[in-house]
């Protein structure tokens, strides 16, 4: 299984992958949880993490800071994410290059700009393409900008779902209630596949 959780900080995605991910593993199913722009110690996505996070504010250009995302991305793509695909191992992510391009267009990089950064991305990851992105969705979470940012998001779903089994779920009640819904989707969509 290859599991993306996508859509606007705030929503749930980091503790559901989490939740998934540990879930998977007490199945049996050996599976690694990884997170964009990545937080492996030592790797090009924990310096860009970083930039995010660090009491010591770094100023950065947009346009630059998502080339050093499209960076990181690619760091634990080829390093990590495919080679234990190709090993059998399920690989649970927290945010997919979706947020490449929302958080691009939400900044106004011009879409000339990202198009390129995305094309790239998507040709690293070659063949590999999810199994089920979930696009969470949490009334009134994120910033001020979390309507427009979530309008950016559907557009991309509804691209993407022509290419893969992307699933909206929305994340108001408890994160019990949600990793359940969760749950039941990769639960059918492993029914499926069996037959």
């Amino acid at each position: 299984m290859f599991i993306t959780f996508e859509g606007p900080d705030n929503v749930g995605k980091t503790t559901l992958s989490s939740m998934v991910a540990e879930y998977l593993n007490s199945t049996g199913e050996e599976t690694l949880l990884c997170s964009f722009p990545g937080r492996n110690v030592r790797k090009l996505g924990d310096l860009v993490y970083d930039l995010h996070h660090s009491e010591f504010a770094f100023e950065v250009e947009p346009l630059s800071l998502q080339l050093l995302h499209l960076a990181a991305h690619v760091d634990i793509i080829n390093n990590v994410i495919k080679p234990n695909i190709h090993k059998g191992r399920s690989i649970v992510l927290d945010r997919y290059w979706w947020s490449l391009e929302a958080y691009a267009v939400l900044n106004e990089i011009s879409i000339d700009m990202v198009k390129p950064l995305i094309d790239l991305e998507v040709k690293i990851w070659e063949s590999v393409k999810p199994n089920l992105t979930f696009l969470l969705k949490r009334d009134g979470a994120g910033a001020k900008d979390s309507h427009a940012l979530s309008h950016y998001y559907d557009e991309i779903a509804r691209r993407e779902a022509k290419v893969y089994k992307v699933l909206v779920v929305t994340n108001d009640g408890t994160i019990d209630e949600c990793f359940g819904t969760v749950v039941d989707e990769i639960s059918s969509f492993r029914r499926i596949c069996e037959y």
